[in-house]
């Protein structure tokens, strides 16, 4: 069975949630300011071939300039985030969202705002 076949589905997947996706490691070590080595390049490239992600070249080329600066982190964050919609899109599933994507931790909201705590 090929990947194309793989992504094919005949028959309805009911669901009734979806939780967080696990972000790529490339979004990760964006996100933190680490060098995307030429493996993380290479899991955006296969992945935006196989689920089929509009001009994701342009990512690529995003990558390969690591570290980048704030505007390029979100930059990212929002090509993290078509990843996770086509994924699911790609799964057949008839309601999408981007898996948390564009969250940067699940606490980092109560722990900036705590006081003395």
């Amino acid at each position: 069975m090929s990947n194309t076949d793989a992504l094919s589905i005949n028959r309805p997947l009911l669901t009734h949630e979806i939780g967080s996706l696990d972000k790529p490691g490339w979004r990760v070590k964006a996100y933190a300011g680490k060098q995307i080595d030429d493996r993380d390049v290479e899991e955006a490239r296969r992945w935006g071939e196989l689920i089929q992600v509009p001009r994701h070249e342009e990512l690529l080329d995003l990558l390969r300039h690591s570290p980048v600066d704030r505007s390029k982190k979100d930059e990212i964050k929002r090509w993290s985030s078509q990843y996770g919609l086509r994924m699911e899109e790609s799964a057949g599933l008839d309601v999408v969202y981007d898996g948390e994507q564009q969250r940067s931790e699940m606490y980092a909201w109560a722990v900036a705002h705590a006081h003395g705590a």
